[in-house]
């Protein structure tokens, strides 16, 4: 008998598991990790049997070589309007264990590789061995345990089995990509767009949201809270886009990108005074910013500067130079680890008290940092406008928009970094048709081509007029020495900063497309054949892969003198596809082909524009 009720035991058993039983399990990403890379590990589950209601993992690492950082759940199965997850989530790096419990409300969720969330750790050093992350399970019920919770109004556990997973932490150089601005509140907001470059390589890492001080920003992306740390993975030429809410009080920061391979992107950030698009902030031991003032037209300048190493920087010398290159004053910096400094003219320069200025800041030192040039605009209805600083420079220069016409003037600034040798400069203006344009440069008629000298150390501006009929076209400047520059079209509809377009034969390009608010992109495209050519671009999802949506065929006129331009939205390019779409956010990919080209993006929305690099394919 007791053998019979022995045997009973064992079947109901069975048979509870059979009908009751969920797993988790662990999956690293599809790339290889090196040391100082912050990556992603995916936790999924199963539960195919019976609707779960919470999920507790309690995960294992290896202290020694790692540290968790945070958990992203974006396109996590429990995200739900009735829970913040995830609802606990709880690190000790000192003994090697994370706890994350995500839930959702009744009827919960079934079915099998449900997906809880991304676990995002640091790879603090090279490995020899495969490094492991382990569930902590021994038995259903027991506190410090995993847990998967059935919605039968008990909290019964129904976690049977766990599967964890290794990595190998490789030898080699974390690549980091930095944008020295970020901002969100009072109806701030900044859009992070990625994209891998890479025809053969998956990119993983980690965003990483930092304020001035250095510490974690809170911030909502896409409509879930982040906590400073946001995973990502894109496979080949593919991207991806994370936008903030605009809710709260105004906080400044940076974003740090951390990942196993060199990424591209681009932060834009919309204000109520304006748009402005910020490029990779290149870290240089040695650069110049070109900036003014002018209290009369509420014009200001100054930077920001991004610190993206472990370490405070100290001690950061800045000048600020006249354009003949004589220093008016000097200050110092220190920058927190991962921090930000950030300021205009006269909080930068306390002493320097000149309403109308014209001129560089200049930094020379040990240290190589990351910065951009900050630029309020004079237009009545308020403008941003950022620019690249001036590193070493180069010979040749490309600007894929200047614009003329009435209400709408370019500036053409061009920066010698030599300490000693004279910069000879011919400046070349096209229209779209690669003909020499004529205009009125400083008040002189310039009938397609000037040259200029540039003492070392010294910078020049060309002003157009801003009177006639339209005008468009594209900017070269070849000289005898590396010289750097920016090109800025400023009207009543906003302020935009050009910077130098590298000749390139295959890109990617964001786009951003929101007929309610007026949001379109447009392309700049320059043909560097000096003759006709042909290219065929494709409009690409951000999903499945990067899928091709649409596909272009499009001819850029040219000559042998001269550089034709393609410029137009991408609403009329990609007719087919975006004439039904009241938004869209995604790609344009031009595939490596044998035509040299040039190429800006061009965001535009009510009374603002911005510009933004595009992404050469490797």
């Amino acid at each position: 008998m007791k053998k019979y009720y022995f045997i009973c035991s064992l079947i109901l058993l069975f048979f509870v598991n059979l009908n009751f039983g969920a797993s988790f399990y662990l999956s690293p990403p599809d790339a290889e990790i090196v040391e100082g890379q912050y990556f992603p590990v995916y936790i999924y589950l199963n539960a195919e049997d019976g609707n779960v209601v919470a999920a507790d993992a309690v995960i294992q690492f290896d202290k020694n070589y790692l540290n968790v950082c945070g958990f992203d759940p974006l396109n996590s199965d429990f995200i739900n309007s009735n829970f913040q997850n995830p609802i606990f989530f709880n690190t000790n790096n000192d003994n090697g264990k994370v706890e994350i419990i995500c839930g959702i409300s009744t009827p919960g969720i079934t079915g099998s590789n449900l997906y809880m969330g991304a676990l995002i750790f640091k790879a603090k050093q090279f490995s020899s061995n495969p490094l492991n992350f382990n569930f902590v399970f021994t038995s259903p019920g027991e506190e410090g345990e995993s847990h998967i919770i059935l919605d039968d109004g008990n909290g019964t556990d129904i976690l049977s089995s766990v599967d964890g997973c290794s990595i190998n932490i490789n030898e080699g150089t974390c690549e980091k990509t930095s944008f020295a601005q970020f901002a969100d509140g009072i109806g701030y907001t900044s859009t992070i767009t990625l994209m891998n470059p890479f025809s053969d390589k998956t990119l993983t890492g980690a965003i990483l949201l930092k304020k001035s001080d250095g510490s974690e920003y809170d911030v909502d992306l896409n409509g879930i809270d982040y906590n400073g740390y946001v995973s990502f993975e894109l496979p080949p030429l593919c991207g991806y886009s994370w936008s903030t809410d605009g809710l709260g009080d105004l906080t400044s920061g940076t974003i740090q990108v951390y990942s196993n391979y060199k990424i591209d992107g681009t932060v834009l950030f919309d204000s109520p005074y304006g748009t402005a698009g910020v490029g990779d902030s290149v870290l240089h031991n040695r650069f110049f910013a070109p900036v003014e003032r002018n209290k009369d037209k509420g014009l200001n300048s100054g930077m920001a500067f991004v610190n993206s190493s472990d370490n405070e920087l100290s001690n950061i010398t800045l000048s600020l130079l006249d354009t003949s290159g004589n220093t008016i004053s000097t200050t110092n910096l220190n920058i927190p680890p991962h921090g930000q400094a950030i300021g205009y003219l006269d909080n930068f320069f306390p002493d320097f008290s000149s309403d109308t200025f014209e001129g560089m800041i200049y930094y020379e030192g040990d240290t190589s940092i990351g910065g951009i040039v900050l630029r309020d605009g004079e237009e009545s209805n308020g403008s941003l406008a950022t620019m690249p600083v001036i590193g070493e420079g180069n010979k040749n220069l490309y600007f894929a928009q200047f614009a003329n016409r009435n209400g709408i003037y370019s500036v053409i600034t061009l920066v010698n970094p030599s300490e000693t040798e004279t910069a000879n400069t011919n400046i070349y203006l096209y229209d779209e048709n690669g003909l020499p344009l004529n205009i009125n440069l400083n008040g002189e008629a310039v009938n397609g081509e000037k040259d200029l000298t540039i003492p070392p150390k010294s910078m020049v501006k060309l002003l157009s007029d801003g009177e006639g009929t339209i005008t468009s076209g594209n900017v070269y400047v070849s000289s005898n020495i590396p010289i750097g520059g920016t090109v800025m079209f400023s009207g009543s509809a906003g302020t935009a900063g050009v910077g130098n377009s590298i000749p390139l034969k295959g890109f990617l390009a964001p786009v951003e497309i929101d007929k309610d608010k007026n949001i379109n992109t447009g392309i700049a495209i320059i043909n560097l054949e000096g003759s006709d050519i042909t290219i065929t671009l494709k409009l690409k999802s951000y999903e499945n892969g990067g899928e091709i949506l649409e596909t272009k065929t499009v001819n850029i006129p040219g000559n042998s003198s001269g550089n034709g331009e393609f410029v137009k939205f991408a609403t009329d390019i990609f007719q087919d596809y975006l004439s039904y779409k009241d938004s869209f956010r995604g790609l344009i990919e031009l595939s490596p082909q044998d035509k040299t080209i040039a190429v800006t993006v061009i965001r535009t929305g009510i009374n603002s524009y911005a510009t933004l690099p595009v992404s050469e394919i490797k």
